[in-house]
């Protein structure tokens, strides 16, 4: 029986190292695809190897020296079963019935001792296999502990916590980081690992259309858009990976009712990229949605509107650039007269623009400062029949200024919808 059990755990042992590199395998796949968990997968799949080439070798001693080296088998698989994953387990149950084998079989062996030197002999080489199966015990024990130790170690700080109050980066989701990290695009592999580098670990608030919801441990994974004019503003959106972290059950509800095209307001850490999107990790919902939708209503005065002068067509100024509309010698001074002192803040957030378009009898005109979408914006509207002019700026991501009205429900439709898509109510 001891010979039985030492083969028993020989063959235990090469299918457990077999396992153990199918294990490895699988991990390293999760881990090329960022799945969650790829790593405690791989980690499974070392200690398969280590456990099952330890079932190999105290299965070959358990063939000459049943006793102590099955003690050791058991040990072996008692471990390895517990540290080597599903797939080493089961092998390792094989190997755990060759050990019990193996020891209940050396209790039928009665050595014959014909002289005192023949038990010195005899009680040295089991103190060497006993030393040796202390050894094979201690070093699995060791393992074991810094497996568990791993597993155990908890951050002092809960990561969510600090998340909630960390101050938020002026980074947007527009402009550059699509131009790097969209498909097609003109920069290289280096030069996105280069701003990768440059930007990971940066918190940032951003509202993104949504693409697809999945679940990602006890949280969510949110894929974002990344394709160009995928919002009402018609910006350029990178695409992010969104590790969604609810806080309560209230706040799971509102993450599984999402639906595609749907806008999440959310906040958190660029982690990584996948696929040239950013992997937003960890991230939590904000309470509102993004400033922009907090804005604060600060009313100017009318201001009382002059007929323009008599233009040959108001129409002849869509689809120039905002600079033509504000520097004509027409409506410059009409444009001073309506914004006042505001006009500068004004033309700042004109620098980003796709030109003047019409809107009915409206000719309309809206920009952005580079890089701050959402949070610096203006936009202004000239009817062409009547020559009323009205504007609106967007500052700080939450104040909103209107010129020419003194209501919002007096400004006119094209402006009332910006209003609104900005977080006006």
């Amino acid at each position: 029986m001891g010979k039985a059990g030492g083969v028993i755990g020989i063959i235990a042992g090469i299918f457990g190292l077999i396992a153990a590199v199918v294990t490895l395998f699988l991990g390293r796949m999760a881990s090329a695809f960022e799945t969650e968990g790829a790593k405690a997968i791989v980690g499974l799949g070392w200690g398969g190897v280590l456990f099952s080439f330890l079932a190999i070798v105290f299965g070959a001693i358990a063939i000459g020296r049943p006793k102590g080296a099955g003690i050791g088998l058991i040990i072996v698989s008692i471990l390895g079963a517990i540290l080597g994953g599903t797939l080493v387990a089961i092998c390792m149950a094989l190997s755990l019935i060759g050990g019990i084998l193996a020891v209940a079989g050396a209790k039928n062996i009665k050595p014959a001792i014909s002289s005192v030197s023949d038990m010195d002999v005899v009680t040295g080489k089991k103190s060497a296999w006993g030393w040796m199966v202390a050894a094979g015990a201690g070093v699995a024990l060791i393992v074991l502990v810094l497996v568990s130790g791993q597993g155990a170690a908890k951050p002092k700080t809960d990561p969510l916590a600090e998340l909630t109050s960390a101050q938020v980066s002026t980074l947007q989701p527009d402009g550059e980081l699509f131009e790097i990290f969209t498909f097609g695009s003109k920069y290289t592999d280096l030069q996105r690992e280069n701003k990768l580098n440059e930007i990971k670990g940066h918190v940032v608030q951003w509202q993104l259309p949504v693409y697809e919801v999945s679940r990602s441990g006890d949280g969510y994974k949110i894929q974002t858009k990344s394709s160009p004019n995928v919002s009402q503003s018609d910006r350029n959106l990178v695409g992010t990976f969104i590790y969604i972290t609810p806080h309560n059950d209230k706040e799971r509800q509102i993450v599984e009712t999402l639906k595609t095209d749907d806008t999440i307001s959310f906040k958190g850490i660029i982690a990584d990229t996948t696929m040239r999107s950013l992997d937003i990790k960890p991230a939590i919902l904000v309470a509102q949605p993004l400033p922009v939708a907090q804005a604060t209503l600060v009313p100017q005065p009318a201001q009382p509107v002059q007929a323009l002068p008599q233009h040959a067509n108001m129409l002849f100024l869509v689809g120039k650039d905002l600079d033509s509309a504000l520097d004509d010698p027409l409506l410059k001074p009409r444009f001073e007269k309506l914004l006042g002192d505001k006009l500068g803040a004004f033309r700042e957030r004109m620098n980003v623009s796709s030109g003047i378009t019409q809107d009915g009898e409206w000719i309309v005109g809206e920009g952005g400062m580079p890089h701050l979408f959402s949070i610096e914006e203006a936009a202004f509207a000239i009817n062409t029949e009547t020559s009323e002019m009205f504007a609106i700026m967007l500052t700080d991501g939450k104040n909103i200024n209107y010129f020419g009205a003194t209501e919002v429900t007096s400004l006119p439709a094209p402006l009332q919808t910006w209003y609104k898509a900005h977080g006006g109510t």
